[in-house]
């Protein structure tokens, strides 16, 4: 993973096992100069990723002439294995040092998952990327993170092929960079004391270099710049004092667009970070600007004066040889003398936000759908296409249509649902979304309930909705991603009409994407969850990035869910990524380190039937309590979960395909029962889990009833349903696993009959 543009096997190839091959239409034409050796920095690679053993002749059409990577570098190669008489011999052939690099973490992945024994497969790939911008961003400006653990994500990146880091350094909570010439940041705007030196930094710089990695800092102004008032309130528009932010949100202060000193400012710390970060590209946030100060307070417009800060702003950019990056705000209003196209924007508010800055001639980045912070399934974040038309509303004008609202902790979704008939589809229009459509799935319910299904900006997607009142309204609950809540919907007024459809993309426009980065950001992520709410979930976004979309390379989500695991295990061995490290450490710390083994072993089990709660439910529930703030302890088994449980995934797919492993497990679930209740009830940390662990009996007699019984009377079905529905509350900001699992059973059972 990332999966090549283009695999063959060389025994497919007839006539073509060794000597030149035509260029593949990943590479175009290969430079007829003379070709170029490998130089100290491909030979350091080599090592480094323990290919010096190889038979490997590797030639670059371009001298490495040890440039940092920019935008734009060239990263498709060629990579050949021919094997005979049991030995291999390995061809890698690229235009630059940065395809180089890419050909040779694509031989290593081979190297390290063929059995030991065997030789290397004979095959041929050519390959480059989708898109020429895949990257990462990390939040270290709400919690710090070492430099040794973004290292370490460095490496994983490099062998995911992304290309590069967005590093955020300035938020309301902190600021992580020092200053020569302002010295008081260091002093008064980190809380916690942590912030990067400029020599780590470059340090940073240099060895995401040698992987081919870009550095993009972000510096965050306008807003979202409270940490910045501690040190400079003078900068501001609104009298300080100001402290660092401890809570998360959008807060009023914000620099002052009329005072030449906030320019002055902005020219020495571009120049000090120009020095520093090579790349032509710095960040500069621009989201979430509150306008209060700047209305009330200053009289100004918000959008006319965002405008004209970002135009200055970009001016001091441009004379320290800089480019603007922003996010979509940055692009709502025109700043005055810069064209579109000298604005490149990244969109975290989804693809029709993405596709209307495009139109507009702005180079675009996605975001929404890519955020690592929200557990979501990796097969999520896979399907997502960056680039592709909406799905199609059905013809003619629906039938029915509701006012749903859909009851979070801290809001009401609301959308408009229209549905034509069950066979023709239906859609949902939430509150300033083009329509999405959705799949109508079979009921065992017949006409009386109705089940979507879809996938949002806020994940998977499903709706189970039944008839409720004469009114013809309906109730049931929205699930999203792994977390139900409470949906009504209340009939429309009038007769629908079919909601105008999403534009479909123009060439032009499409060919202003320039790829999309996923986002980790740290509202709920310290030093000691990074790895684990990365990886491996990271190599999924980075295929939707690299690789061809699925629709067009034939593969589909077990194939990628195969590699996934694959590439997980190996990433631990080969990279030294901690998140099956992590996991374990932090089941550990929630029960006594010197517990017997049984009691580690005990909860292992229990924590293999839960998952987080996925998309914001972890941060709406901790919004709603007063718990969203940095004094909030990250020790919740929440904490230690993967962002998705594999297992149960898998019995979830395939509920009829192995009743042997369900007796097994829901065996072991019955025989941990006592014990699991007792360490729960002992454990400080783990008590509020106890109103799950009281389900797990008739959860598991529902299981066996499921496997045993021949058939399933009206009663039961109603029975079991009201088992899985009491069994599906988030607690403590985990669900359990378990139940849609055994939703999937009982649906499995009802089809069958």
């Amino acid at each position: 993973m990332p999966w090549p543009r283009r695999v063959q096997l060389l025994q497919q190839l007839a006539g073509h096992r060794s000597g030149r091959h035509a260029p593949g239409a990943a590479l175009g034409d290969f430079l007829v100069t003379r070709p170029q050796p490998p130089g100290p920095r491909l030979q350091r690679a080599i090592e480094r990723l323990g290919l010096s053993a190889l038979p490997l002749a590797l030639s670059l059409d371009q001298p490495d002439d040890g440039a940092p990577p920019l935008p734009g570098m060239n990263e498709g190669y060629r990579l050949q294995i021919d094997a005979a008489r049991g030995e291999s011999t390995v061809e890698l052939r690229a235009h630059s040092v940065f395809g180089a690099l890419r050909g040779l973490e694509t031989l290593r992945q081979l190297r390290d998952l063929t059995p030991s024994g065997q030789p290397l497969p004979a095959l041929k790939i050519d390959d480059a990327p989708r898109f020429p911008w895949r990257g990462l961003l990390l939040d270290c400006a709400r919690r710090y993170l070492p430099l040794d653990a973004l290292k370490r994500q460095l490496d994983g990146m490099a062998a995911a092929k992304l290309n590069v880091l967005h590093w955020h350094l300035t938020d309301d909570q902190a600021w992580r960079l020092a200053s020569t010439r302002y010295p008081r940041l260091q002093s008064h705007a980190n809380a916690d004391g942590c912030c990067y030196t400029l020599d780590e930094a470059r340090q940073l710089v240099a060895y995401a270099a040698e992987r081919g990695i870009r550095v993009v800092p972000e510096l965050d102004v306008p807003g979202h710049t409270t940490a910045l008032g501690a040190a400079h309130p003078e900068l501001f528009s609104a009298p300080g004092p100001y402290q660092p932010e401890r809570g998360f949100g959008v807060f009023k202060p914000c620099l002052d667009p009329r005072k030449p000193e906030v320019y002055e400012f902005l020219e020495h710390i571009v120049a000090e970070w120009a020095a520093v970060f090579p790349d032509p590209c710095l960040h500069i946030g621009g989201d979430e600007v509150e306008p209060t100060h700047w209305r009330e307070a200053l009289g100004l417009d918000p959008q006319v004066a965002h405008a004209a800060f970002n135009a200055r702003l970009a001016a001091i950019l441009a004379h320290h040889g800089k480019r603007l990056v922003g996010w979509d705000e940055v692009g709502e209003g025109e700043a005055a003398g810069l064209a579109p196209a000298e604005l490149l924007l990244q969109s975290w508010r989804g693809p029709d936000h993405l596709q209307r800055l495009a139109r507009r001639g702005h180079p675009v980045l996605l975001s929404a759908g890519f955020y690592l912070d929200q557990p979501q399934a990796s097969a999520f974040h896979w399907r997502r296409p960056i680039v592709a038309d909406p799905a199609p509303l059905p013809a003619g004008r629906p039938s029915q249509g509701w006012q749903l609202e859909i009851a979070l902790p801290v809001m009401t979704l609301r959308a408009r649902l229209l549905l034509w008939d069950k066979e023709a589809g239906a859609c949902l229009v939430f509150d300033q979304q083009a329509p999405l459509a959705c799949r109508v799935e079979p009921s065992p319910d017949g006409e009386g309930e109705l089940r979507l299904a879809l996938d949002t900006w806020m994940g998977e997607t499903r709706a189970v909705l039944r008839r409720a009142g004469a009114e013809g309204g309906l109730s049931g609950h929205l699930r999203i991603g792994n977390v139900r809540y409470a949906a009504t919907g209340t009939p429309l007024p009038d007769e629908p009409a079919a909601p105008p459809p999403a534009p479909a993309w123009d060439a032009e426009s499409a060919a202003r994407v320039q790829g999309g980065e996923a986002a980790l950001w740290a509202e709920l992520v310290g030093p000691e969850q990074l790895d684990l709410r990365l990886w491996p979930r990271l190599f999924a976004v980075a295929e939707r990035f690299w690789s061809p979309l699925p629709d067009e390379d034939g593969g589909d989500e077990a194939d990628l869910y195969r590699r996934l695991d694959q590439i997980s295990a190996w990433s631990v061995q080969a990279l030294g990524l901690h998140h099956e490290a992590q996991r374990l450490e932090g089941l550990r710390r929630l029960i006594n380190e010197a517990s017997s083994s049984q009691r580690f072993e005990l909860l292992q089990r229990f924590a293999a039937l839960l998952e987080p709660g996925q998309y914001y439910a972890r941060q709406h529930s901790k919004k709603a309590a007063g718990r969203y703030h940095l004094d909030e302890p990250l020790n919740r088994l929440a904490d230690t979960l993967p962002a998705e449980n594999r297992a149960m995934q898998d019995l979830a797919r395939a509920p009829l395909a192995d009743p042997q492993r369900w007796r097994a497990l829901l065996g072991q679930i019955q025989a941990d029962q006592p014990a699991l209740l007792a360490l729960l009830e002992a454990t400080p940390g783990l008590q509020a889990l106890r109103p799950l662990a009281v389900h797990l009996p008739a959860l598991c007699a529902l299981g066996l009833e499921l496997l045993d019984r021949e058939a399933l009377d009206g009663y039961a079905i109603d029975a079991a349903r009201h088992r899985l529905d009491a069994a599906s509350t988030m607690v403590d900001e985990v669900v359990l696993a378990l139940a849609p699992a055994l939703e999937q059973l009982l649906e499995a059972r009802l089809c069958a009959a």
